[in-house]
């Protein structure tokens, strides 16, 4: 009976053993699909930042020129971006005063300078992504027009 238990024992031990194993390699394996879901969920929102290519006034301190920890992390995806690509860079007024829209552009021109981006080629708007858009009665003229264009043809 005793050589039994031990059988029994020494099998389970090898049972669990091999269950350890196959549970490490399946959190070994969780452990990598959660890096990756992490890392292009990273990406596509660095991509997202890059397209939008705006900063907003909820990118700094409330009455302040400052970057809050949102804005220093976008800015910095921009850095990289405008590095190799210069371009537009929208950094919308919003309600700040005028002195304290004029500090949040200068120091953001003074970041993008400081990191390497050729200042010269970067064109800084007060506007958001896309441009300002269009009164929506100059839009319902434009398709009014289309529409009787394409009646008297």
């Amino acid at each position: 009976m005793k050589v039994y238990k031990v059988i029994v024992v020494c099998l389970a031990v090898i049972a669990l053993a091999g269950c350890s194993e196959n549970t490490q390699k399946s959190h070994d394996t969780h452990e990598l699909n959660s890096e990756l879901i992490r890392a292009y969920s990273q990406i596509s929102i660095n991509n997202a930042i890059v397209s939008r290519h705006t900063l907003f006034p909820y990118h700094f301190v409330d009455n302040s020129a400052e970057l809050n920890e949102l804005g220093k992390n976008d800015l910095g995806v921009l850095i990289k971006h405008y590095k190799d690509n210069p371009g537009t860079l929208n950094i919308t007024q919003g309600d700040a005063t005028d002195k304290i829209y004029l500090a949040r552009v200068t120091g953001i021109i003074e970041k993008l300078g400081d990191a390497g981006v050729d200042k010269s080629k970067m064109i800084i708007l007060d506007g958001i992504q896309g441009g300002r858009g269009m009164p929506s009665e100059e839009v319902l003229a434009i398709l009014q027009e289309e529409v009787t264009n394409s009646q008297s043809e």
